[in-house]
């Protein structure tokens, strides 16, 4: 290639518009990169597993205190901030409907943490729980709430059965 030729194109290479439009390129492609991400991570928001671990009642034999395995297999960090729990029997419902803050417990990528959130008991029915919970016929089922970047997560907890 020419001298004059290849100065022409370095000069013009360099040229504010140029520049302008490489900078312009780079900052988009990194911004659809890591929506991307998000969007992957939210779709595979499906994967997220909870699983209730133990159950106890509190010495009071006012609460129900359910612990909680979650699993975030995503490639984003999950911030968790609200439990739905209800415990059943065949005997119906032994607790209350009732909204637990989890105060906006950060699950990393591909990390699993255990947490207990508390449910009050219906009244009067503490043994009946206790005596479900020993023969494995306590039934507990609900809803974790979290967020990916800014987007809303809800996915089922249960014990089974």
């Amino acid at each position: 290639m020419a001298p004059a030729l290849r100065s022409h194109l370095r000069s013009r290479l360099r040229s504010p518009t140029v520049v302008s439009f490489v900078v312009v390129l780079a900052l988009t492609a990194a911004l659809f990169g890591a929506t991307f991400q998000t969007q992957l991570a939210v779709a595979r928001s499906d994967t997220i597993d909870a699983t209730v671990t133990d159950l106890g009642v509190d010495d009071d034999g006012e609460l129900l205190e359910v612990t909680i395995r979650a699993e975030n297999p995503t490639s984003k960090a999950l911030t968790l901030s609200s439990a739905q729990v209800v415990g059943r029997s065949g005997d119906g419902e032994l607790t209350q409907y009732g909204t637990q803050s989890l105060s906006d417990a950060v699950l990393a990528p591909g990390e699993a943490t255990t947490f207990t959130v508390t449910v009050e008991l219906v009244d009067g029915r503490a043994e009946e729980t206790r005596a479900a919970i020993e023969e494995d016929r306590l039934r507990v089922g609900g809803e974790l709430v979290g967020y990916i970047e800014n987007v809303r997560i809800a996915f089922g907890v249960t014990n089974g059965g």
